[in-house]
Formats: C-alpha cells, structure tokens, sequence
C-alpha cells in the first residue's frame, strides 16, 4: 500500500544485511524474475512452489497507514524455517520528508526493524552499563544508533548531527556492532 518503496533504503538494507551476515545479499521484489515464490496471506507468509533452505529471507512490506509506527518487524515461518518481516509506514515517512530525505527516514527504519531480526539489544547486557534502555522496549541508548528510540536525547542529537551535518542514522553504534561481533564469536565457538 502508499507509494513506491525508496530504493535507496533497500540498498543500504542490503548493505547492512551483507556486511554483518558476512556473505552476499540481495533484493527483489516479490513476484519479479529470482524472486522466491513467497506471499504474504494476512499474517501468514505463504510459499506457491519451492523455496530453497539455508537461505535467510527478509520480507519487506510496505503497508502505508496500517500500522500505528513508523515500521515494525516480527518472524512467521514455514514449517520450521524462519521468514523475517519487517513492515513499514512510508506514508509517515512522507509526512516528515519536509524535515529529512525521505530515503534516509525510511533506510533508517528498515536497519532498525533489521536490528531486532539480528537480536539487537542483547538481552545480557551486564558489560554495558546501561546500554539496552528496556524501559520503553528494547532499544539502544546511544542517540548515534540506529537502533535508538526516538525519545528527546535522541531527537535533540538527531536534529544537530542529521539534519544539520547530514549524518545519517542507517547503521548501528560501537556497543551494538561489539554485541553482533560477540554473537558471532559465540556461535562460530559453537559449530
């Protein structure tokens, strides 16, 4: 629903997707030519034919006005397999383009809702004194983060260093890389 997707946000989703899940990634749009014959049915996710396992799927659904936020992210499955989601309101993203690029609100939202797929803020926390504010839901403190939550430090520090120095917020801080980088080191350990 709404407009079209910024195919720029895509872009720098991808980008993020392939630099901390360490192998190549890619979009494209459902139903297109080396799309996977996903569809969403109501909350279900749903496969017309087959779809290759081993391969990490995030679905990205542009919903317009039908969420109540400015994205959000969950997984549903087939079978046992996981399908991330992430949903996103680019009409509100629209609303504020009179303040930021549109492209960089909505690349900003989808590396956010891609953080919580990655499982940012780690639940053990403990080495970083307040890093992962739970107060609000699980967010990132740190107003330099993509995985912020827009409360006044973070609105106030957005408001100097985007729309004044145009940096922009589409990738995550230094704890919330050190968390991925410690996931990953866990993991491999593992295996």
């Amino acid at each position: 629903r709404g407009h079209a997707p910024e195919r720029y946000a895509l872009d720098r989703l991808v980008a993020v997707a392939a630099r901390y899940g360490e192998r190549p990634a890619s979009w494209v749009a459902l139903g297109a030519p080396g799309a996977p014959p996903l569809r969403v049915d109501g909350d279900r996710v749903v496969a017309d034919g087959f779809v290759p396992l081993g391969v990490s799927y995030i679905l990205v659904r542009y919903v317009g006005d039908a969420i109540d936020s400015w994205g959000q992210s969950y997984t549903r499955y087939l079978g046992a397999w996981p399908i991330h989601v992430i949903e996103i309101d680019q009409e509100r993203h629209r609303r504020w383009s009179w303040f930021l690029p549109e492209r960089h609100l909505e690349a900003q939202t989808l590396v956010h809702e891609y953080g919580h797929h990655l499982g940012l803020p780690p639940c053990d926390h403990g080495y970083y004194r307040d890093y992962p504010d739970f107060s609000d839901g699980a967010h990132c403190v740190n107003p330099d983060c993509a995985l912020a939550k827009p409360r006044l430090r973070a609105l106030l520090y957005n408001f100097w260093h985007v729309a004044l120095a145009h940096h922009w917020l589409e990738d995550y801080c230094a704890q919330c890389r050190a968390a991925i980088a410690a996931a990953k080191s866990y993991w491999r350990k593992r295996v």
